[in-house]
């Protein structure tokens, strides 16, 4: 097991790494770069910034960008002029996601103290403006606020890996909060879990898919949107694993797992059968040395990225500021890893360990969703495996599931995505959408 987790991450390492070094994309158009403001509830507000293009042949809709998880806003430079989404008339928005890009330099930024540069994960500043809570809401909340500052009426939300469930959460917010029209929601090879310990066998899913995508939504909805459900110990339960990635104060780190009693863990499994036979490992040591590895591997093309920055004078040379620049960049990557998913340990027969993972996702989101939806699935896909992608269809959501032939996961670069993507949606951002949830397959 541990080394087919193993094989797992360095291929899901390696797709993230690609670098996304892209020039803007060409042609004439009017640029407008900036950070709009959130308030806080302290007091204090979060520049988020955002990147505008706007074709002298605007055709009156908006298409916002919301790049994956290690990824900023240069992400889609290619996808942009390939798709010719600029040419035909659309304005496109990027916008970098709380710990990512510009957006983290701004809200999040490096000091120089007494000589040294220094980045401190104690600092009321970086408590009070969220560093260690980057959830789907807090996220969707900076992203909204970009929509609305920019008067952008009729949009279309468009995300890859991360960024779709960003994308949904900032889709139902903008539903529920504002007047804005969303015409449709893009899932781009959109998550169920980061790290898919056990991926669902075809006559499981045949047999079960639509009582685990209940299940899961479900699951969620009772952790975080209050809803009662029959469990015993349900309250025990519910108090641990919400506390498990919690950062009350400047001195408490976020814990790795909650232990459950016996008890307890056998009425989760048993009320949640599905989801946690589908999420669950023997063993927290992989999952332990998983994730650590997943990060380090992130850290290792940060620091070829770092190293390109300071050749080009783009940041200081001084050693204090690197180390500083890659602590920001390792706290990051485990705050986003953490606020999405949940790890609850129980004791075991002879020391071993009992681990249930119970990620946060798109599928609680895509039921709430009033605009069409369109998920695309890469058929080769080893993050979101398109069996367990596949649960999305399972939604009363209006949504068409499209799986890719010959795909993975590193979303929309090839030009065989790009050409599927725009032949299926973005020259029409007026489709027939069927009332019931429909699969199709491009070649």
């Amino acid at each position: 097991m541990g080394n087919l987790l193993l094989i797992f991450l360095l291929f899901f390492s390696a797709k993230l790494l690609v670098a996304s070094e892209h020039p803007r994309p060409k042609g004439k158009y009017k640029v407008q770069t900036g950070y709009i403001n959130t308030k806080l509830k302290n007091k204090r507000e979060f520049a988020s910034y955002y990147e505008e293009f706007t074709p002298p042949n605007f055709n009156g809709q908006t298409i916002v960008l919301i790049p994956g998880f290690s990824k900023d806003v240069t992400y889609y430079y290619e996808f942009i002029e390939k798709a010719s989404l600029l040419k035909k008339g659309f304005r496109v928005v990027s916008v970098d996601t709380m710990l990512r890009g510009k957006s983290l330099n701004k809200n999040f930024p490096i000091r120089k103290v007494n000589g040294e540069y220094t980045f401190s994960e104690e600092a009321n500043s970086v408590i009070e403006k969220g560093f260690f809570n980057p959830t789907a809401e807090e996220e969707a909340r900076r992203i909204k606020q970009v929509i609305l500052q920019r008067r952008y009426k009729e949009v279309s939300i468009f995300g890859h890996s991360r960024g779709s469930y960003l994308a949904g959460a900032t889709t139902l917010a903008l539903e529920k909060q504002t007047k804005t029209n969303v015409k449709a929601y893009y899932d781009i090879d959109g998550f169920v879990a980061y790290v898919t310990y056990k991926t669902l066998n075809k006559s499981t899913l045949e047999s079960y898919g639509q009582e685990i995508f209940n299940q899961y939504v479900e699951l969620e909805r009772w952790l975080y949107e209050g809803l009662d459900i029959d469990m015993e110990y349900a309250g025990s339960i519910k108090r641990k694993i919400l506390k498990t990635s919690q950062r009350n104060s400047t001195e408490e780190k976020p814990l790795k797992g909650m232990h459950l009693t016996k008890k307890e863990a056998r009425a989760l499994r048993d009320r949640f059968d599905k989801v946690t036979s589908a999420f669950q490992e023997f063993g927290v040591y992989f999952l332990g040395m998983t994730e650590s590895f997943f990060v380090n591997e992130l850290l290792s093309s940060s620091r070829k990225t770092f190293r390109n920055l300071r050749k080009a004078g783009k940041v200081p040379s001084d050693e204090s500021y690197y180390d500083a620049w890659m602590k920001r960049e390792a706290l990051s990557l485990q705050a986003m890893l953490e606020v999405q998913r949940v790890i609850i340990k129980q004791n075991y027969f002879m020391g071993s360990q009992w681990t249930y993972v119970i990620p946060r996702s798109v599928l609680s989101i895509f039921d709430q969703i009033k605009a069409p939806i369109y998920s695309f699935a890469g058929e080769i896909d080893k993050v979101v495996p398109k069996r367990l992608a596949a649960l999305k269809t399972h939604s009363k959501a209006s949504l068409e599931f499209l799986l890719l032939l010959g795909e993975g996961h590193y979303g929309p670069s090839s030009d065989k995505t790009i050409e599927n993507i725009e032949e299926s949606i973005i020259d029409d951002l007026k489709p027939q959408v069927p009332e019931k949830s429909c699969k199709r397959v491009l070649k």
